[in-house]
């Protein structure tokens, strides 16, 4: 399997948990769609260690989940680990406005 779309399916902070654990020793995955769920920092934590861990993810859709800042900064600091993510999509979540 190479390609994974979990869009829309009502994925919770709880069921990441199962697709962390699901995922995480996978070796042919490059393409995971979470986009249009309910994940939210809790969540995004453990995405952040499969990112850290997996060398074979190369896109990946966040988009229209729940998370704010401080999952970002866990997706963004895994980046720094992960060197095959090429494509991130973070769009439409709980981002603060800075001003």
């Amino acid at each position: 399997m190479k390609q994974l779309n979990l869009q829309r399916e009502k994925i919770e902070d709880e069921k990441t948990k199962l697709i962390f654990e699901s995922l995480k020793a996978n070796s042919t995955l490059t393409s995971l769609n979470l986009s249009c769920n309910k994940i939210g920092n809790e969540g995004i934590k453990l995405i952040s260690q499969l990112l850290e861990i997996n060398s074979t993810l190369t896109s990946l859709d966040l988009g229209k989940n729940v998370f704010g800042d401080e999952g970002t900064k866990l997706i963004f600091s895994s980046l720094q680990v992960n060197s095959t993510l090429r494509t991130l999509n973070l769009a439409d979540n709980s981002f603060e406005d800075e001003r």
